[in-house]
């Protein structure tokens, strides 16, 4: 890493609700300064209260986490979700407050960049606030007439991997429009690392560091594709015992055989029952399995790109797993979409096979809705990545 870098400061706001999202940018500040910081020689310092403030007193608590925090920002990174905060002794909450210092700052200086991102992820309607949520609403429709165009996500690969795209870009801008009396001393890592030597290896060869990328790349997506051919055959089995069951049961009806009802009835639970476990498992292994290969990806090309290395790995070449994917997405989305209209049509009851239907319904409007948004993500990804 050069003596001399460019320090770029990212305010990170929002409310407390959105711990994990907080967590996800974290996650990406980190991966691009590893991936391309210290060759480009910028270093972005995400100020967060978790880590950029400390127990004082004041006026009121805003004020305080205000002062704290530094007044030289080169960006502020906006998000909110269903949920608008606790009002402070200016305004309606912490988020908005800060928005309106860094937006009057903008409207003076030009700085810092403004990013918002609100979240559209629908929590359960009894968790959702109506009074927040339509401050949520008003403030923004008021932030798109001020002139701040905003972005939306329902998840957090889709979060991922726009941020990265969008940080990526606003670092480039500010990388262009900045001189070396900006550039500042920083002192080198100590912080203990068991594969320092590695990683140095990777900041400092770009070819490698995308190989490695493209390796990760590969390797979540062989585990995804694994699991989705286990997704597949469970799918298949709960079919064939359903079937099973229900001949049973309309032998078992013709001769009035009340002992082989019940045997067919506990064929067709513990079917529903096994298929059920297997969804709770795979749906949200399948999300992290998924988000983790494009992120790779992502960060494979991005690494190709800023280095000048296009000829090492060609764009369309790369996208060709992806549109593959999207085919086998689409098969599976359709047979999970059937197989729900099928087990609607069916009267189980209120008993033990009613609940199981019941709950494998619900799981298959999740995983519908899971196979809803990777289908659109794996459309505009072309979007995300460097051209």
């Amino acid at each position: 890493m050069p003596e001399k870098i460019l320090k770029i400061r990212v305010l990170l706001s929002s409310p407390g609700n959105l711990e994990n999202d907080r967590e996800t940018i974290k996650e990406v500040v980190e991966q691009i300064n590893q991936d391309t910081g210290a060759r480009a020689g910028f270093f972005i310092d995400l100020i967060r209260w978790e880590t950029h403030t400390w127990p004082a007193a004041g006026a009121y608590a805003q004020g305080v986490i205000n002062e704290q925090f530094p007044k030289d920002i080169d960006v502020f990174f906006g998000m909110m979700g269903s949920y608008f905060g606790t009002p402070t002794k200016e305004w309606e909450s912490g988020t908005e407050e800060e928005f309106r210092i860094a937006y009057k700052s903008w409207k003076q200086t030009g700085s810092p960049e403004i990013m918002f991102y609100f979240s559209d992820f629908a929590s359960g309607l009894s968790k959702i606030d109506p009074t927040q949520l339509q401050k949520v609403a008003d403030f923004r429709k008021e932030i798109g007439e001020l002139g701040v165009k905003y972005e939306t996500y329902q998840d957090t690969a889709r979060l991922q991997i726009v941020v990265r795209r969008h940080i990526g870009s606003v670092v480039d801008q500010i990388l262009q429009g900045t001189g070396k009396e900006s550039l500042e001393s920083v002192a080198q890592d100590q912080s203990y690392d068991i594969l320092r030597n590695f990683h140095q290896l990777l900041e400092t060869n770009p070819k490698i560091a995308q190989d490695e990328q493209a390796r990760a790349a590969s390797h979540h997506m062989n585990e995804h594709n694994k699991l989705l051919v286990e997704l597949t055959k469970s799918a298949s089995a709960l079919t064939k015992q359903l079937s099973k069951a229900a001949n049973r049961l309309t032998s078992a009806h013709r001769t009035n055989n009340v002992q082989e009802m019940e045997t067919a009835a506990q064929i067709a639970i513990t079917a529903l029952d096994r298929y059920k476990g297997a969804l709770i498992d795979f749906i949200p292994t399948l999300e992290e399995r998924m988000r983790s290969s494009l992120v790779s990806f992502q960060r494979c090309l991005e690494i190709v790109y800023s280095s000048g290395l296009q000829s090492e790995l060609p764009l369309d070449a790369a996208l060709i797993p992806l549109s593959e994917l999207k085919s086998a997405y689409i098969c599976a989305r359709d047979t999970t979409a059937d197989m729900t209209c099928g087990l609607q049509e069916i009267d189980y009851g209120s008993g033990d096979l009613g609940i199981q239907k019941a709950c494998i319904i619900s799981l298959h409007q999740d995983l519908l809705a899971y196979f809803d948004r990777s289908i659109s993500l794996m459309d505009e990804f072309h979007k995300y990545v460097p051209q």
